[in-house]
């Protein structure tokens, strides 16, 4: 059994990684790795490209999914069921989330005064389903 149930399935998108494969399944977990879009060596335009590229495949992934299909708020569904961020909520999870209309879970890490304010906190945290705070 990989990360979830049974009958879960698990996909995580994710940064490439030298020699690692775009597509593999990994002990049930279903990995999608992208590279960022426009390289260049500053840190912060880097990781707003890994976002970039990080929400179109899961947007990509998401249509292929629902395809044909009439996202509802409640009741069963088949796949997916909900959407993980790790860290703050990012704009593309919050995008896809209210386009597909799935729960928001999160575990955030950095809940520090001197790394965000209390209201990026409100914002960030207002948008989830759940909340998995690491302490």
């Amino acid at each position: 059994m990989g990360a979830g149930g049974a009958r879960d399935r698990v996909h995580v998108v994710t940064c490439e990684f030298p020699g690692a494969p775009a597509e593999e399944t990994f002990n049930g977990v279903h990995i999608h790795r992208v590279t960022p879009y426009t390289p260049t060596d500053n840190f912060f335009h880097w990781v707003h490209q890994l976002n970039a590229a990080m929400r179109d495949r899961a947007d990509a992934l998401l249509r292929e999914w629902t395809a044909g299909k009439t996202p509802l708020r409640n009741g069963p569904r088949q796949e997916p069921s909900c959407m993980r961020t790790i860290g703050w909520p990012t704009s593309a999870a919050r995008e896809l989330k209210y386009a597909y209309k799935l729960p928001l879970v999160a575990t955030i890490h950095a809940t520090s005064t001197e790394e965000t304010t209390a209201s990026q906190r409100y914002s960030a945290v207002y948008q989830l389903h759940r909340v998995a705070a690491c302490v």
